[in-house]
């Protein structure tokens, strides 16, 4: 850094700290807040004495925090660019400078917090001071420079906690108050981190300014000493400033220099003498000032890290006198409810208490009288005696009153408008639905039209036009209402015994495959919800049918009951069963003319719900599990077949059901739950995996709407009218809904009864509850179920009209409310809205004129919606969003909700055509055969039906058939028309084939790997799995070893850790996979590993950090790896999955001959020459992978001859002259070996002489069976085995007979001793991934520490605080096994950067390990944050190594620098830009590795670097000093120089040099470079002597003798002819194997 920059960075920076008096009552260069230091008792003593001195003013000033803040962060930036420059130019910084610069994204961040929690206006809500020096500043911001000065920038929740309550045993602060302090503590430090960087600022300029002088001196002294005292004088000319950086960084520079260099420290001592100082007591000083700003800034650096690690929900509810009086509910609720419905109550109290002139705490205290008034009035039960109800409910007009609220003109118009809500809401819509309809008369009216046409046209158009108005009021609605969460209990702890809740799923039994797959979901929804008093259960019904039975029902009931009995003995607990089937036999159904289950899901519910309340079992012909506790069921959780049930949300249902505002009241005269909810609905969320199905899936899958169907649910209902749509997943209670429903509906007529049942029992809507099922992937799928709705909602078309039918056939008067009523009919009008639209366009191309204005009037409809949204989004830039990530994520909107409108107007007359065949059918159904009612398909079922482009086309054949046409009429009507018409009857005309393209099933995409590149990837394959079949060996207890290293000798570090040890579990499953490895090889290999895991030492079930892996002790010292026990969990859970699927596979591995040919490849590679026996080799391998043996007896004979071909490979290959091609022959040939032994112990009559008769009398032995196969092959073969063993049978074929039945019954009992094995290493591996995570796991930041020291019994300080983390994996899988809060993932840091202008994650090193390495056995999903993060941090890597011109892949590896006992080291490298460490540029390491691991990203990119560092690896070390990329300036001459001092041959692969060679050749080439720098241009000398004769040992020396030898100098040429390279061929002996 030049002096012009040091004076350019001083000025901008002093100009920024000189401060602007409007927006600070201080200037900018004060000193860091730093007071007395007081004790905690001082603190409680000073926060009484701080409560006298604050007054609070009345008058409302402007806010300076903002501003403040803002001027701080480019404060704060202008020093960390200051140091940072210093770094760069390699100049000490002080240790404050370092912390600055380490933890300045933590800064940031907080930068970040502070100005998204401190919005505009809202310091000014709080109290202000009206003396003092924080005059006009929020009072709780006084309090927070308090804390800060008087702890030097430190803050603990001890003094901090006692700090507040002595403050409000004087003076009682706000709830906003209490909430802000966190706020204005961040706030504090900042502006104190502001001033601790201005002083670190100055004394770098100082330092600087020392820097400059000191350089010029020590250069003029040695250059030029007659001139150092000019330099000194303009030194003392300049007046530099006499402060202790300055004087003590000089002083550090020229002590201990010449003595020419004492005299400018001599004129220093002068000058500072006139003060009294000298430079050691100013050195002295200077070192004392840096430990001070140290300590203040690590302090609050501290600080601001406690500020995310602090509980503050508790911290205010403990100091909240609001909360410890509404403690006092006469209902003893409150303090039983979660936080975010105390939190609701507490801000009820503050915003009543903004307009009353009572205080909160008198507010809460008026709340709580009216409280204990409903208590005494209605018992301590009733909804009245809970303070809530006076706070949230219908009575807040009570507590109004008593606290004397002044309402303003804006709160009395909102409370009439929610008093009037419906009235409000449908006017609106009829509204806008006769404005539209206006428009379209108004067309028509011009074009002549009037009478009874205007008038169809009139009702069309309203049609048509009510769904825009709907979908505006809708949006309006939810932009202007708040959404209010509805209350609910804690129940985190379990459920209570009273509220026992059933989980059941109504389904259908149709075959054993999808039973086996119900019970896996329902035992997947158990493990997800696993507590007390939660039951689960399987609600079936066979399919329809002609009659009572069929073939294969008792099967099927078999089956399931098998199923639930199975895992109530996996899952036995102590309150009984927690697993139930309830089976409902067929029932004639007169009307359907079927046998059926009665009136379907409805009945299945009914049915249940009587069951619960002690009726009959009767409707049930089979009941599994315990039934004594059913009668204490409460509720009851329905869910559909693949709906998914996260964790902990049945507990937060019941939560919320069992409220006291939540509770259901049933009023008799009204007929209907009139207050509280019978039932209560979450939303309802497409699945990830669900969403990657298909384009169709995708586009639909995070759509809002009101529609309760098609787009799952909305907060319309909720928010304004306080009840929302139930469909039919969710939860009810059981009285309730039976008190409700009961005899309320006729038989054979409800086919929808889901919206019928929310309205009578009052459906709520859980706003922030989800739950999860697919969207179907198919649009021909989404049609069926649509089909099925709308039918279901004409037949409920009576409960619009006041009349309803009755269960005896009699009308009775309809309960339902105006709002119910509406809901029905909203739906009825959806279902004719695609034919009026239709209707629309055919009317204006054919009847009405101008074409284009009616043609753009209905399309109008259809675009107003998406685009009118797409400008609110655009106005609504978030403040931390850069403007081209809002404009991208606004154009991704507009683009999807366009294209939605573009699928409708598409398919516009095929959702005509199936809605109108709906209605028809369902009216003809209701009115006259009364059949076909309960007429209902899976929706699976259209899964079923042709999927391609024809099928397409025969479903959708009305679009293309409409559109030939319209198009045929106005060719001979009005053709002028059919321009303006082409577009739309284009889109009618393809939509078969759009419709078919959006439902293809959406594949990633798969790796574009030439032949080449594929069997380049298996060799480097089987490389890897040679070192752990090599070094994963007894010698180590089967433990793999960290790593082997072949120079200074060969050398394998004994050492391992659990990540190593999950990785050699996969290692074994993956050779397995590739072919490498037998399944009984694999079993082996693992129970060995197993068996030396169960002997290690662990702690709480983890294996600690390292262990030596022949003592089999932990190292020292005795630590927990949070990332490697989560690593270590992952593999062995994925080992699990794998163990379990092996019975299902074939007892010959599917790659064994594609796993021979990698290792033949290999074998191949290693001979310079392939012999006529390898040829023959490979020829008879290639022929047994093109056409795969597939019988047993052909793989054996193809096994056999090959190791016979192998053994002659190997009996002609020397050991000594080519070891490594003998080692892979060897390993080729244990390969074969090994498969044959599998062979012939699980299937030994292959063996027998009598092969060929045995398999022409039993054919089925020669096919290769499975694990599971081989089982019964004694029970199968042996009857008949026997019965050849009749008196006929000759001796001979007795003899074999008996032998064959020998070797089956051995065969059997192996493969039953392998599953054995098999289901015993898969319940150990599932016992390695239990440990307990408490002593890790920090609840209050909801983060896992790096580890834990188990000798000192102490948690690391540290914690792992980013999701781009290889910890992710850690917290991925405690979640997953209910050890960690979900919320543990949610703490995950997400800051994020841009790479090529993709967001992407930012870690800490930068590294691939971080990215990647969980990737290994974390699921991901497209179109997600971290999907997307993989992809750029790869790309990243990519260009860096681009950038800098070299293989790229850098993560945490080895590199060339070792230890005392000559271990390679090992630590973490990055990428810079991807990591928050300082200095990631600064070194470059690329691991190979690191490239494997991106094959799971980019396949292609890696494999080509893998390449590239493999012909890196192999090119000639000659080549290599050439490249200027490598090593700039050594040319031509001195590169055959340099290889002959070192004694390399120039053909040498540079990857086979020893380190120690590279050494030596860097060494030498700085040597000479700096030598020949002082000989003189032209000149080169490597020898030592000046004479051109002798100058040079062997360049261009061709022939001569060696100077030190005497053997003849040779050389070779290359391109260009006049770059030849010399060497001597003894001193610089060829290498075994040349290279370039």
């Amino acid at each position: 850094m030049s002096r012009t920059d040091i004076l350019a960075s001083w000025r901008q920076l002093t100009g920024r700290l000189s401060g602007q008096p409007a927006t600070m009552p201080y200037a900018g260069d004060e000193l860091p807040l730093r007071s007395e230091l007081f004790s905690a008792e001082q603190m409680q003593q000073h926060g009484k004495t701080l409560a006298g001195l604050h007054a609070v003013s009345a008058e409302h000033e402007p806010d300076p925090l903002l501003a403040r803040l803002a001027e701080n962060e480019a404060v704060l930036l202008d020093v960390r660019n200051l140091v940072a420059e210093a770094v760069k130019g390699s100049r000490r910084i002080t240790p404050a400078g370092e912390w600055l610069l380490d933890n300045f994204y933590l800064i940031e961040e907080q930068i970040r917090l502070a100005r998204r929690h401190l919005p505009k206006g809202y310091s000014r809500e709080l109290p202000r001071l009206g003396n003092g020096p924080s005059a006009g500043l929020p009072r709780v911001y006084d309090i927070a420079l308090e804390i800060i000065s008087h702890g030097d920038g430190r803050v603990d929740p001890e003094s901090l906690s006692g700090f507040v309550a002595a403050y409000q045993t004087v003076t009682a602060l706000k709830l906003g108050e209490l909430w802000a302090i966190p706020i204005m503590i961040r706030l504090a430090l900042i502006e104190n981190l502001r001033r601790a960087g201005a002083r670190i600022a100055s004394d770098r300029v100082d330092r600087n300014r020392a820097h400059e002088w000191a350089g010029q001196m020590m250069e003029t002294a040695e250059k030029d000493p007659k001139s150092l005292i000019l330099v000194i004088a303009d030194m003392a000319r300049s007046n530099p400033p006499m402060v202790s950086a300055f004087v003590a960084e000089l002083a550090r520079r020229l002590q201990g220099q010449s003595a020419a260099l004492a005299l400018p420290l001599t004129w220093i001592e002068q000058r500072l003498s006139e003060s009294g100082l000298t430079i050691e007591q100013l050195v002295q000083s200077e070192t004392q000032q840096q430990a001070i700003d140290q300590v203040s800034m690590s302090n609050s650096i501290g600080s601001l890290r406690f500020l995310a690690a602090m509980d503050w929900r508790e911290f205010v509810e403990e100091h909240s006198l609001v909360e410890q009086t509404l403690h006092e509910d006469p209902a003893h609720v409150y303090g039983q409810m979660d936080f975010a419905t105390r939190d609701r109550y507490r801000h009820a109290v503050e915003k009543l208490a903004k307009s009353s002139p009572l205080s909160e705490g008198d507010v809460a205290r008026q709340a709580i009288l009216l409280a204990q008034t409903g208590a005494a009035a209605e018992g301590p039960y009733h909804r009245t005696a809970h303070v809530g109800f006076y706070l949230i409910d219908n009575g807040q007009t009570q507590l109004e009153q008593a606290v004397s609220l002044r309402r303003s003109a804006f709160d009395r118009l909102r409370r009439w408008t929610g008093s009037s809500s419906v009235p409000i809401y449908l006017g609106s819509i009829l509204f806008l639905t006769a404005t539209f309809t206006g428009c379209f008369l108004a067309l028509a009216i011009a074009a002549g039209w009037n009478g009874w046409l205007l008038a169809l046209l009139g009702f069309v158009s309203a049609l048509a036009a009510s769904q825009l108005a709907v979908t505006l009021v809708n949006w309006i609605a939810t932009a202007l209402v708040t959404p209010s969460p509805l209350p609910r209990m804690d129940f985190s702890d379990g459920l209570p015994p009273a509220l026992r809740t059933l989980v059941v799923i109504p389904t259908l039994l149709q075959d054993v495959r999808g039973i086996d797959d119900l019970l896996e979901a329902l035992e997947v929804r158990f493990l997800a919800n696993r507590g007390s008093h939660l039951h689960f259960a399987l609600l079936t019904d066979f399919q329809d049918a002609d009659q009572e039975t069929v073939a294969g029902d008792d099967q099927l009931v078999l089956a399931a009951g098998a199923g639930i009995d199975a895992l109530n003995a996996k899952y036995a607990g102590e309150d009984g069963d927690t697993f139930f089937l309830f089976h409902r036999p067929r029932r004639w159904n007169a009307h359907e003319r079927l046998w059926m289950g009665y009136e379907r899901k409805r009945g299945k519910l009914a049915d249940l719900n009587g069951l619960l309340r002690g009726g009959s079992t009767d409707r049930f012909s089979t009941i599994v599990g315990q039934p004594d506790i059913l009668s204490t069921v409460k509720y009851v959780i329905t869910l559909d077949t693949d709906t998914q049930l996260p964790r902990d949300s049945a507990r937060q249902f019941v939560a919320a059901m069992a409220h006291p505002l939540n509770r259901p009241q049933y009023d008799p005269a009204a007929q209907r739950v009139t207050a509280g909810y019978g039932i209560l609905q979450p939303r309802v969320a497409v699945s990830l995996p669900g969403t990657n199905r298909s384009r169709y899936a995708r586009l639909n899958a995070g759509e809002p709407g009101i529609d309760p169907y098609t787009r799952a649910v909305s907060d319309v209902y909720q928010d304004l009218f306080g009840e929302g749509s139930f469909i039919g997943k969710g939860i009810y209670e059981v009285d309730a809904f039976e008190q409700a429903l009961s005899d309320r509906f006729p038989e054979n007529r409800i086919l929808s009864h889901d919206l019928l049942e929310g309205s009578y029992a009052r459906a709520g809507l859980l706003s922030d509850v989800q739950l999860y099922e697919e969207y179907p992937a198919r649009y021909n799928t989404d049609v069926v179920r649509r089909y099925r709705w709308i039918r279901g909602d004409w037949q409920i078309a009576r409960w619009a009209f006041p009349r309803v039918p009755g269960p005896n056939g009699r009308t009775r008067s309809n309960p339902l409310s105006t709002l119910s009523r509406w809901k029905i009919f909203d739906n009825l009008r959806r279902s004719l809205v695609p034919a009026t639209l239709t209707s629309l366009f055919v009317v204006g191309w054919t009847l009405l004129s101008p074409v284009w204005l009616w043609t753009l009037a209905t399309l109008s409809l259809f675009l107003i919606a998406p685009l009118l949204g797409a400008v609110v989004d655009l106005c609504r830039k978030p403040e931390d969003m850069r403007m081209s990530q809002h404009l991208t994520a606004t154009a991704r909107g507009m683009t999807q909700q366009l294209t939605q409108a573009l699928l409708t107007l598409t398919c516009l007359p095929y959702e005509s055509f199936y809605s109108l065949d709906a209605i028809v059918r369902t009216a003809g159904r209701v009115w006259f055969n009364r059949a076909g009612l309960l007429e209902w398909n899976p929706s699976g079922s259209a899964d079923r039906s042709r999927t391609d482009l024809i099928g397409s086309y025969r479903s959708m054949w009305i679009g293309p058939a409409m559109a030939l046409i319209i198009t045929i009429i106005l060719m001979q009507t009005r053709a002028e028309a059919l321009l303006i018409a082409a577009p739309v009857l284009s889109l009618w005309a393809l939509s078969p084939l759009f419709t078919w393209w959006i439902s293809r099933p959406l594949a990633r995409r798969e790796a574009r790997l030439t032949a080449d590149q594929a069997m380049f990837l298996r060799k480097m394959a089987r490389k890897t799995w040679a070192f752990f079949e090599t070094y994963v060996n007894l010698d180590d207890h089967w433990l793999p070893p960290d790593n082997f290293q072949e120079h200074p000798a060969p050398k394998v570090a004994h050492r391992t850790s659990p990540t190593n040890i999950g990785l050699a579990l996969l290692a074994n499953l993956s050779a397995y996979d590739f072919g490498y490895l037998s399944a009984g090889q694999l079993i082996e290999r693992t129970a060995h590993t197993f068996d030396s895991m169960a002997t290690l030492e662990r702690f709480r079930g983890h294996f600690y950090n390292w262990y030596d892996t022949q003592t089999l002790k932990p190292l020292l010292p005795m630590y927990i790896s949070s990332v490697d026990s989560g690593n270590l969990a992952g593999h062995v859970m994925t080992l699990h999955s794998g163990l379990l699927s092996l019975p299902e596979d074939k007892i010959l591995a599917e790659r064994t001959f594609e796993g021979l040919r990698d290792t033949l490849a290999l074998l191949s590679e290693a001979l310079e020459t392939p012999t006529s026996q390898v040829d023959a080799l490979q020829k008879n391998l290639a022929a047994a992978c093109d056409n795969r043996p597939t019988t047993l007896r052909q793989i054996h004979h193809t096994l056999t001859l090959l190791t016979k071909q192998v053994d002659e490979v190997t009996a002609h290959l020397d050991p000594a002259s080519n070891a490594e091609a003998h080692r892979w022959a060897h390993a080729f040939a244990r390969q074969c070996r090994d498969t044959v032994a599998e062979l012939m112990i699980l299937a030994p009559w292959i063996g027998l002489a009598a092969t060929d008769k045995i398999l022409s009398l039993f054919p089925e032995l020669d096919q290769i069976p499975t694990l599971r196969t081989l089982t019964r092959l004694e029970g199968e073969w042996l009857p008949a085995i026997d019965a050849r063993l009749g008196p006929d049978a000759s001796g001979t074929e007795r003899t074999w007979l008996i032998e064959l039945r020998r070797h089956l019954s051995a065969a059997s009992r192996l493969a039953e001793q392998r599953l054995a094995s098999l289901d015993h290493l898969a319940r150990q591996a599932n016992q390695f991934a239990q440990m307990e995570y408490d002593f890790l796991f920090d609840d209050t930041r909801f983060l896992l520490s790096i580890g834990y020291n188990v000798a000192e019994r102490r948690r690391d300080a540290s914690y792992y605080d980013l999701l781009a983390s290889e910890a992710r994996l850690c917290s991925f899988v405690a979640i997953a096994q209910g050890q960690l809060p979900q919320e543990s993932w949610f703490a995950l840091g997400r800051l994020l950067t841009t790479t090529g202008g993709e967001p992407i994650l930012l870690s800490w090193s930068g590294s691939m390990f971080e990215y990647l390495m969980p990737l290994l056995v974390m699921p991901t999903y497209q179109q997600t944050l971290l999907d997307q993060t993989y992809r750029a941090a790869v790309k990243r890597q990519i260009e860096y190594g681009r950038e800098r011109d070299i293989p790229w892949g850098v993560s945490e590896s080895g590199y060339n620098m070792v230890d005392a006992q000559l271990n390679y080291q090992y630590r973490a490298f990055g990428v810079p830009g991807l990591g928050l460490k300082r200095g990631l540029g600064e070194e470059l390491v690329i691991a190979p590795y690191a490239t494997s691991l991106a094959l799971m990203v980019a396949p292609e990119e890696a494999c080509l670097n893998l390449q590239r560092l493999t012909a890196e690896g192999a090119r000639a070390i000659g080549d290599v000093l050439l490249d200027q990329r490598v090593a700039a300036g050594i040319g031509n001459v001195f590169r055959s120089e340099l290889l002959f001092l070192v004694g390399v041959h120039p053909r040498t692969s540079a990857a086979a040099l020893r380190p120690d060679q590279c050494a030596a050749l860097v060494h030498r080439a700085v040597v000479l470079l700096r030598a020949n720098a002082r000989v003189g241009a032209g000149r080169r000398v490597t020898t030592g002597r000046l004479s051109p004769n002798e100058a040079l040992w062997v360049y261009q020396r061709t022939g001569e003798p060696c100077r030190r030898c005497g053997a003849p100098i040779e050389s070779a040429a290359e391109a260009p002819v006049t770059r030849r390279v010399y060497w001597c061929p003894r001193c610089q002996p060829a290498p075994a194997v040349a290279t370039g």
